[in-house]
């Protein structure tokens, strides 16, 4: 079993004025995972798990924060060994953030670390 990290770049998502913004993380090919969702400098998490429909705020209020994801996959589906992660945001430009790829082996770990700035 290994772990593939992959540290995504940070990413601008200019946002509508006075819009409430959701987020929902998309773990495709049934494999298995889940996510942690933190603003920059918080002491706690907002969500971990599954993501679904997670009421981020209202866009004038996120403007200027920072979001940070981490997506963990646990390869587990024995038809395939790929993965894909989809970050989607409601209402932000650009909206969706992919990741995919395959593992090396079954049981292997993939971590997606990510970064969103709000504008």
């Amino acid at each position: 079993m290994s772990t593939k990290t992959i540290n995504q770049p940070a990413v601008d998502i200019v946002l509508p004025a006075n819009t409430n913004i959701f987020l929902t993380i998309f773990i495709g090919y049934a494999q298995m995972g889940a996510s942690q969702v933190q603003f920059a400098g918080d002491p706690a998490p907002i969500a971990k798990g599954t993501i679904t429909h997670l009421a981020l705020g209202n866009s004038n209020s996120l403007k200027g924060k920072t979001l940070e994801i981490l997506s963990k996959v646990l390869e587990s589906n024995t038809a395939t060994m790929n993965y894909i992660v989809t970050h989607d945001f409601s209402d932000g430009t650009p909206a969706h953030f992919t990741t995919s790829g395959a593992f090396a082996a079954s049981g292997d770990i993939l971590i997606w670390n990510t970064t969103y700035n709000f504008k």
